[in-house]
């Protein structure tokens, strides 16, 4: 009768437990992260210039959630850099970014961020999905994982 008894509340524990974390995570809100992917026609012979890039954003303002990491979900292969400090362009065309550093697998931000631009190698899926570590600007403990299909950007 003892051990039922140690079951049943176990069992009560772990329901109020999960009840609890998902009515905290009801009223802090849901990342609403929008990736969006560009690829600019190649308008150089410069092969130093990357021309595939995701923006992350989120429509809400200020943001509420910071963006501490970002890879693509289910990829072994080192697609992903953070852009030169520079766009190039000419005569208002743009023709791409410089990459600073080598591809990788992930980028870290610190401190965080709440949109970016982020190069993606020629040889990475055409629309990666993109997995997010995120917090909460007001209250860093709560962290969250978004994983986010990136889509086409409208054209301009």
């Amino acid at each position: 009768m003892e051990l039922f008894l140690l079951i049943i509340s176990a069992i009560g524990s772990v329901i109020a437990a999960i009840t609890g974390l998902l009515l905290y995570w009801a009223r802090k809100g849901s990342p609403d992260i929008i990736a969006t992917t560009q690829e600019l026609p190649p308008q150089t012979q410069d092969t130093d210039l990357v021309t595939r890039t995701v923006r992350f954003d989120q429509p809400t303002e200020p943001a509420r959630w910071l963006v501490y990491e970002i890879c693509i979900a289910g990829a072994c292969h080192r697609w992903l850099a953070r852009p030169g400090y520079t766009e190039y362009s000419e005569s208002g065309v743009s023709l791409g970014y410089q990459r600073v550093g080598d591809w990788t697998d992930r980028i870290q931000y610190e401190p965080p961020v709440s949109q970016e631009v982020v190069l993606l190698h020629p040889a990475a899926p055409k629309h990666p999905k993109l997995l997010f570590r995120v917090r909460l600007r007001s209250d860093f403990r709560t962290k969250r994982r978004v994983k986010v299909l990136s889509t086409p950007r409208p054209p301009d």
